[in-house]
């Protein structure tokens, strides 16, 4: 989230394992919604005015794999853009535990039902 925050999308690009997925559920124009995969590249990024922060994690860990699922909430410009939950799949190396493949979805109007009720647990502060 730090990385987000920052653009540091090299720092993002070294958490992340080589040929890791991103899958993205939005709501379509048209109306249900759209899956859709991205790749992930620290010089395609574009830089803007991001905040991420995260609360609640369900973290599940089996030998060296693990995975996260979070509710967060998505800030560009300074305003809310919307909230949604993601979901890592990670897989501990020797230097620390990395991600292999990311997920989450675009909830435009979810942000009142998925903020916590304690603001002290939103991360980070």
């Amino acid at each position: 989230m730090n990385a987000i925050s920052t653009n540091d999308f090299a720092a993002l690009s070294r958490l992340r394992l080589e040929g890791g997925s991103t899958i993205v559920e939005r709501p379509a124009p048209s109306g249900g919604t759209l899956v859709t995969r991205r790749v992930f590249s620290p010089d395609t990024a574009k830089p803007g005015d991001y905040r991420e922060r995260y609360w609640d994690p369900v973290v599940h860990v089996r030998g060296k794999l693990a995975v996260v699922w979070t509710p967060y909430e998505f800030w560009q410009g300074g305003k809310t853009s919307h909230c949604g939950i993601d979901v890592f799949e990670m897989v501990k190396e020797e230097a620390g535990w990395r991600i292999a493949n990311m997920m989450w979805t675009v909830e435009p109007d979810a942000c009142p039902s998925l903020r916590p009720s304690d603001p002290s647990r939103v991360r980070p502060r």
